[in-house]
């Protein structure tokens, strides 16, 4: 009796049966298989059914009874909740077997989310009965032989299935069998004696009643005391962001393996034998298994490197759920979902040990349940919204597209709080950081080197770092540039016109021509000037922002329309989009020192060409590969433009603008001048008329502008429409069109004629006319041939050439334009110039495109366009041969010297 008495008492009793319980509860065959099984012939239900009626009853059960079950688990000491859980869990096999009905299943899923909320029992209860120093090696052993089962039991499932030695009810009366074996094994489980809360040891117990007697034991008390230790584990940031990521990717998690097997069932119906769900579960339960395991071996120092890990294992998830949802190969869906899998559990292991770690006090149990029931709220909300039938009830490949693009919005975020996190490392001394215990002297001594730590700097409160960090000229630019290129990668782009013409929307190319198209010009002329207005009054942010809704409606109605009235609507907003660049590039002036403008203009420029060159090749790859159908990318186009604009939502807000919230100093200086003017609308138009006379007072200035809005009016209507002729050379049914590589080959080679025009020794203002001219007439050689040479190489190669001429000619104009102006009206002189060639390139819509007007056809309206800019060449042909003749004719004087000429080339000259 002593003996047996003594093996009770060691801690070996209590783990063994608890594992026991644990193996043989969780040993499930069916559960690979349960959406084949429901929807098979046994059941009879509909996907639909199962997606958006029968599984989010799990989530709402979940959420509901989680808090109840946590503190019944404490108040009832842990066992009879295991033995309750293993009661529920035989409950729902039962009724799975011999119920069919949508409502049974609901009961059923019900009873699972009690069963899940049960899992704090679990393992809670070995805790209450062994001592601190046995918890390691009996949590390995109790969430190893969960893992175990789990794998055991999806393998089992995949021989059954495959070799046909059960049916499915069979297995499940099977499962019933191992079930009960478990349940009669909990009930040999000691019954403890002490819980946390309700029931803590002796010592905790005085030290509670010297705080509060009347607390003790009651709900209330346990309420507060939960609160007050709440308050305390989440007082440190590092255990918050950690937290706050379990929370948020367990959502996610969550979501996408209750959903995942409507995805496979979406790729290979079940009908067909040859599903491998429960393989796939095997080895992707002991890929995670060996990945969890093998990161205790890693030697890194996670409170630097453990933001920028969580960003960048999130995003590498949100791309592996991207390709399971487009590839549309069930190959790609499994070897994906264990990918995934792999990473949640790499990353979930390190913020469990992360926030052990960092607690003060031992109440991992509140700690872990809270982070849980947030992940459950945010489950709840994305089910409510995105499966359920009450909400939008969306098909699986726009549920996976959507839980693709949380993760990457996670990445996101958490990717810049990791570079906010490395940026502090390198900017304070070390003790900023706590040190690693298990870092030698020699380790220490080189991280302070990489990171170049002084021990002298004087440490700075974080709230005082935040607000430097954000007061820098990179933080601004960082964001803009982030936001630029997300809104600026659209593989469609170049593929519009194919798309609006095939059977996706069945319009013909003469609607899109006539009648879609030119709204564009329409839309951007009338809004230009009240977005010009309205971007400075509003401090540029709100219109950046507004930027990126509007491209996502735009994107949108191009998704889910398809009459000429919405494809009209869309294109108003794309004109306003293209309005609002003014703000996009107006936006970084406000917020940084003039010494960095060059470096932030060619970050946001260089950003957006890149986006751009990247969305034109990613769209060709899709297309010529046939990864994606065009209705595909249009859905990816609006996942990263979201990404886009939640990030422009963190840009902070300029304190001045241009005109209406002015520099002090320059705000005196307006007020002097005429105090009534100021912060007024009539007083900064007047103010507007005022710069625009004095700007426009320069002849050479007038001349590049005049250019400037007569090209970029030919330019606009040649890019506009160059698809249509492109069509009319091949049509887009045959699919070996290259419009994407087009655009992103034109797009690189403008990039580097416009960089290594910067290298070149001109005289412009003597040669800029003749430039002007020459090329204009070059541009209408290219468009001719383009026209009449009846060759989609040819249109593609003189696509390239003339914008690369366009790009070369324009950026000589900004350049010359901004040497000229006598003040700071940058963004004047550049409106107004795109006002005028909005002007021609409406009249030219209305007349020569627009069906209310002449209607011409592409081959006639090629031929415009190159007489356009012959004209073009010709006028500023004549005036360059004009200024050289006033040269020969007039002394030195007459043409401004050249700093970097030397005498002996004046001389010459």
């Amino acid at each position: 009796m002593q003996r047996v008495t003594k093996w009770r008492s060691d801690w070996k009793y209590p783990t063994f049966l608890l594992c026991t319980y644990g193996f043989f509860t969780s040993v499930k065959p069916i559960e690979p298989f349960l959406l084949p099984y429901m929807t098979g012939p046994d059941k009879n239900l509909t996907t639909e059914q199962a997606t958006n009626q029968i599984y989010p009853v799990w989530t709402y059960s979940y959420l509901s009874v989680l808090v109840p079950v946590f503190l019944l688990t404490d108040w009832l000491r842990y066992k009879p909740v295991v033995v309750f859980q293993g009661v529920a869990v035989f409950i729902t096999t039962a009724l799975l077997r011999w119920t069919a009905t949508v409502p049974a299943m609901q009961v059923v899923q019900f009873i699972y989310g009690v069963v899940t909320a049960s899992e704090v029992a679990y393992f809670s209860y070995i805790y209450s009965m062994i001592d601190v120093k046995n918890y390691r090696k009996a949590t390995s052993y109790c969430r190893g032989v969960q893992l175990l089962a789990y794998t055991v039991g999806a393998v089992l499932g995949q021989l059954l299935i495959s070799f046909e030695l059960m049916s499915y009810n069979n297995i499940l009366v099977f499962t019933m069998v191992l079930i009960g074996i478990g349940l009669f094994t909990s009930l040999f489980l000691p019954m403890p004696e002490k819980s946390m809360f309700f029931h803590p040891k002796k010592k905790q117990q005085d030290e509670d009643m010297s705080e509060n007697p009347e607390d003790k034991l009651s709900c209330g008390g346990v309420l507060l005391m939960l609160w007050r230790d709440f308050l305390q584990c989440y007082s440190s940031r590092r255990l918050l962001y950690w937290s706050v990521w379990w929370a948020v990717a367990t959502c996610g998690y969550n979501q996408t393996v209750n959903y995942v097997q409507v995805l496979w069932q979406h790729e290979q119906p079940s009908q067909n034998l040859s599903i491998y769900n429960g393989g796939v579960e095997a080895v992707s339960s002991l890929l995670s298994a060996g990945t969890a395991y093998g990161i205790g071996f890693t030697q890194v120092r996670w409170e630097l490197w453990g933001e920028l890990a969580l960003g960048g294992f999130s995003g590498l998830a949100a791309v592996v759920l991207f390709l399971m949802t487009f590839m549309g190969n069930i190959w790609v869906c499994y070897t994906g979902y264990a990918v995934f899998k792999c990473l949640y559990m790499l990353l979930i292991t390190i913020a469990m040990y992360q926030i052990a770690t960092d607690l003060t006090m031992d109440r991992y149990a509140l700690v872990f349940g809270a982070n849980t029931f947030g992940a459950l709220v945010l489950q709840t909300i994305l089910t409510s919204v995105v499966v359920d039938q009450r909400g939008l009830g969306l098909d699986i490949i726009s549920q996976f597209t959507i839980y693709s693009s949380y993760f990457a919005i996670i990445a996101v975020v958490f990717s810049l709080s990791g570079v906010f996190t490395l940026w502090k490392a390198r900017r304070h001394n070390k003790e900023d950081i706590p040190p690693d215990k298990n870092q030698s002297p020699i380790q220490e001594h080189r991280l302070m080197n990489s990171l170049n730590l002084s021990r002298s700097i004087v440490p700075v409160s974080p709230v005082e770092r935040v607000t430097e960090w954000r007061s820098d000229w990179k933080y601004p630019t960082f964001l803009l540039c982030t936001t630029g290129f997300f809104t600026t990668v659209r593989p469609i782009e170049p593929f519009t016109l194919p798309y609006m013409t095939g059977p996706d929307k069945n319009l013909t190319t003469e609607q899109v021509t006539y009648q879609i198209y030119p709204v564009w010009t329409y839309s951007y002329l009338s809004v230009l000037v009240p977005v010009f207005l309205l971007t400075d009054w509003l401090r540029y942010k709100p219109v950046v922002v507004f930027q990126g809704v509007a491209v996502f409606i735009t994107t949108a109605l191009l998704r889910w329309t398809a009459t000429v009235p919405a494809m009209q609507v869309a294109q108003f907003f794309y004109g306003v989009v293209t309005a609002s660049e003014v703000a996009y590039f107006s936006y970084i002036y406000s917020m940084i020192d003039v010494k960095n403008y060059r470096k932030a203009t060619s970050y946001c420029r260089g950003v957006q060409l890149l986006a751009y060159t990247m969305g034109s090749g990613l769209g060709q790859l899709l297309i010529s590969f046939e990864l994606m159908s065009y209705n595909n990318i249009l859905v990816f186009t609006m996942v990263l433009i979201g990404i886009g604009l939640f990030t422009s939502l963190f840009l902070p807000m300029p304190e001045k603008s241009m005109f209406f919230h002015p520099k002090k100093k320059q705000q005196e200086e307006d007020m002097s001048e005429n105090p009534e003017d100021k912060l007024s609308c009539g007083g900064v138009l007047l103010m507007l008329w005022r710069d625009f006379l004095q700007c426009y007072s320069s002849r050479r200035l007038l001349y590049w502008s005049v250019w400037w809005a007569v090209a970029t009016c030919g330019y606009n209507q040649t890019v506009n429409y160059v698809q249509v002729l492109w069509q009319h050379e091949q049509p887009s049914q045959n699919l070996s069109i290259y419009n994407g590589g087009v655009e992103a080959v034109s797009s690189l080679l403008s990039a580097g004629t416009a960089y290594g025009i910067g290298f070149t020794q001109v005289r412009w203002e003597l040669w800029g006319e003749l430039a002007l001219g020459g090329f204009s007439g070059l541009a209408a050689v290219v468009l001719f041939l383009m026209t009449f040479m009846g060759n989609i190489w040819v249109c593609y190669t003189g696509y390239a050439v003339f914008k690369c001429l366009y790009m070369l000619l324009i950026t000589i104009a900004m350049y010359q334009i901004a040497t000229d102006l006598t003040m700071d009206r940058y963004a004047l002189v550049f409106g107004a110039n795109t006002f005028g060639a909005l002007v021609l390139q409406t009249i030219l819509t209305s007349v020569v495109v627009d069906q209310r007007g002449l209607g011409l056809d592409i081959i006639s309206q090629f031929t415009i366009y190159s007489s356009y800019f012959a004209i073009i060449a010709v006028v500023f042909s004549l005036s360059g041969v004009f200024t050289l003749w006033k040269a020969r004719r007039h002394n030195k004087e007459d043409i401004p010297p050249d700093k970097n000429q030397s005498p002996i080339q004046e001389h010459r000259l």
